[in-house]
């Protein structure tokens, strides 16, 4: 609708995702929309969301922060094909620095610094993502008594 491709995760870590990202910081209405309706997911539940600053802005459900330090993220993007180790660490920390600043702006929230609303914060950085997951069932099932 937009006029961009989006497909996939790793979509916004293209140059393309980027130039959205920049359009984004112009007009929060794309943004105000897309959390409403995840918002209204959120509530109907139950659900599995994956969202950049949904916690914050529901109270209700399970929230998971998971960390790893920048190196290990950068390479783990380098590893998926798409970018150089370089280029890996300049995207991010570019997406990562406008989200910040987007979500400042937008809601008030301190992406990245306020993780206040996570029930669990998990770092990462020296696990596979099989112990990631099993992590975070275990956590999960604990929490719902299940």
């Amino acid at each position: 609708k937009m006029g961009f491709n989006a497909k996939g995760r790793k979509w916004w870590d293209t140059e393309e995702g980027m130039r959205f990202l920049r359009m984004r910081e112009e007009n929060f209405e794309f943004d105000r929309k897309v959390d409403e309706e995840l918002i209204q997911i959120a509530r109907e539940g139950p659900a599995v969301i994956d969202g950049w600053v949904i916690p914050w802005l529901v109270d209700d459900g399970f929230k998971i922060w998971l960390k790893a330090e920048l190196e290990t993220r950068a390479r783990r993007l380098a590893k998926r094909g798409r970018f150089a180790y370089e280029e890996a660490l300049r995207v991010l920390t570019e997406r990562e620095a406008r989200n910040r600043e987007l979500y400042q702006r937008l809601y008030g929230i301190r992406w990245g610094e306020d993780l206040s609303p996570f029930h669990l914060v998990l770092d990462s950085t020296r696990l596979g993502k099989e112990e990631v997951l099993r992590l975070v069932l275990t956590a999960v099932r604990y929490y719902f008594d299940v």
